[in-house]
């Protein structure tokens, strides 16, 4: 596709954009959807690791605020890398959720669901941007169910 050749270096312009920008604090998501509300209850408290593009700290800190994340451990790669450092951070047992941002993964970067299948992680794979409420809605309708029992067997 000719657009995956140049989603890395848009990607690297948007961070360096965004890393000038006054970021004294993150902008708020635009609407609180229902959505939100039902990932957040299901992520608040938790690490969820993020692969692909590359970290832009102000969005980071907008995912992590408005699903209440514990952390969002946001790790960058490059197309056609290998996945193996991946396995760590994913296999950290304070991990609930893995996103894999498809729009900046290599055919290769499939082997991440095989991690997380071992390690018995939620793995969600994300079509599109990286907004809260993208990223609330593709939770719950890929491991909604899987991440309500996880809970509910937690506060039992």
């Amino acid at each position: 596709e000719p657009i995956a050749a140049i989603m890395p270096s848009l990607d690297e312009r948007l961070t360096a954009a965004e890393e000038r920008q006054d970021d004294e604090s993150a902008s708020p998501t635009r609407r609180v959807t229902e959505e939100l509300l039902k990932a957040r209850e299901l992520l608040r408290g938790k690490v969820v690791v993020l692969i692909g593009g590359k970290c832009r700290h102000k969005s980071k800190r907008l995912i992590e605020r408005e699903l209440e994340l514990k952390e969002l451990r946001w790790i960058s790669s490059d197309p056609h890398e290998s996945i193996a450092p991946f396995e760590p951070e994913i296999a950290r047992p304070d991990v609930g959720a893995v996103l894999l941002m498809i729009r900046w993964a290599s055919h290769s970067y499939e082997g991440v669901k095989d991690f997380c299948l071992a390690h018995d992680k939620p793995y969600v794979r994300v079509p599109a941007g990286y907004n809260p409420n993208q990223l609330a809605h593709q939770v719950l309708i890929q491991q909604g169910e899987r991440l309500a029992r996880d809970t509910a067997r937690g506060a039992a």
